[in-house]
């Protein structure tokens, strides 16, 4: 059973800038570094100063990844921005080997104990006839043990069709770590609310879209208007839609660009964040896009295509071709939807975000242990089959949340 308890509102926050954590970012930093080599990290790259934003953006490298050999992490400080990038790395590391048994089951014959497969789920290929392999996961809602197909678990992207893979759309959505097990289980499923929320308001109509339009300067929150005096000192203009979703869960998309009408050119960067404190979840979309920026800049990451740097010179991006540029935003309104829910605890904050799941008919909510037992620090990876995928990776097939609001609109 995953040795998570949601109701018993013992772990106290004493981290809030940014991010909410049960230790500081110091902490997290003196706990994982003597670790880093353990989960394949050979090195942690401070990147900020390769861009004028200032806002710290942290890379982490493992050369022998079997995915991607470098994670970013950014933050409100520098700590916080280290910490947040060997925490992705450690999650990835951990999810390319996960530690449980391989049970190998035919779909037909996986019975009421495995997790439902929702054919959006499916890469649109026949099912497989044979066996396939699964692994031990835990239903927190029911508070019972299932089964879990490899595939929508591991980050071991270097499979072969040989271990029956390719069937499944495999992605990174759902994985988190944390200083405690409730905090990876929260981070993890705030990423599944955020992609869920996310593809939602990508197929709303454009003047929906506009309706949720924020002005970040409202946020009553000192991280928020840290980072936006930044972003403002160094001449780069913010645009922020609240695309909190049915959930009530607060989720924000932010647009950068420069202001500057002189090349070079970068283009418009996006940002999503999701967290029960509005406020956070509006850092994380700041910070986001802020590392989107770096990302392009360093060069770094695997996942870059070449098309991205095609796009430099023309101050134009996927972000525009997601949402065209806007006018002046709402003065004053700092969310829609988007109110806060958080308290002083994270294991309170993460029975609040599964209360408001179960009430909207997420029916499942999968988890399934990922911690490495020679490193003890918790990684999970979450599965909500209800929930939307990630929208903008291609292939990506839309799950009956989106379905049922394109019929709304129509």
């Amino acid at each position: 059973m995953l040795a998570v308890h949601p109701t018993r509102g013992d772990e106290r926050k004493v981290w809030t800038a940014g991010t909410h954590r049960g230790v500081s970012p110091a902490e997290t930093l003196a706990r994982l570094l003597p670790l880093a080599p353990a989960f394949g990290v050979s090195r942690v790259a401070n990147v900020t100063g390769l861009d004028h934003v200032g806002i710290p953006v942290v890379m982490a490298v493992r050369p022998n990844s079997r995915s991607l050999s470098v994670h970013q992490g950014k933050g409100a400080t520098l700590e916080a921005a280290k910490a947040s990038a060997l925490m992705e790395a450690l999650e990835w590391s951990a999810a390319e080997a996960p530690v449980g048994e391989r049970a190998w089951v035919a779909v037909a014959a996986a019975g009421p104990a495995a997790i439902a497969l929702p054919d959006h789920l499916w890469r649109g290929l026949a099912r497989p006839d044979g066996a396939i392999p699964w692994l031990a996961g835990h239903d927190i809602l029911a508070d019972r043990p299932c089964l879990v197909p490899e595939e929508l678990v591991t980050t071991d992207f270097t499979l072969s069709r040989q271990l029956e893979f390719g069937w499944l759309r495999a992605t990174s959505n759902g994985l988190g770590a944390g200083n405690t097990m409730a905090e990876a289980v929260l981070h993890a499923l705030c990423e599944l609310v955020e992609r869920d929320a996310f593809a939602l308001w990508r197929q709303a109509p454009a003047a929906a879209q506009a309706a949720t339009r924020i002005d970040p300067a409202a946020m009553p929150d000192e991280t928020v208007a840290g980072l936006l005096s930044r972003l403002d000192a160094a001449a780069i203009s913010v645009e922020a839609w609240d695309v909190t979703s049915d959930l009530a869960i607060p989720c924000f998309h932010v647009i950068i660009d420069d202001r500057r009408a002189r090349p070079p050119f970068l283009g418009r960067f996006g940002g999503v964040g999701c967290h029960p404190n509005a406020g956070v979840a509006l850092c994380r979309a700041l910070a986001e896009a802020a590392q989107s920026r770096l990302t392009l800049i360093a060069g770094a990451r695997d996942d870059i295509p070449r098309e991205a740097y095609a796009l430099v010179g023309r101050h134009r991006s996927l972000a525009s071709m997601i949402v065209p540029e806007a006018g002046p935003p709402p003065a004053g309104v700092a969310w829609h939807r988007a109110a806060s829910f958080d308290t002083p605890h994270i294991d309170a904050d993460l029975h609040a975000t599964l209360a408001r799941l179960a009430q909207h008919s997420i029916a499942r909510i999968v988890a399934v242990d990922l911690t490495r037992p020679d490193i003890g620090v918790p990684c999970v990876r979450m599965i909500a089959p209800d929930l939307e995928g990630m929208a903008h990776k291609p292939g990506y097939r839309p799950g009956p949340r989106v379905r049922a609001a394109l019929r709304r609109w129509s």
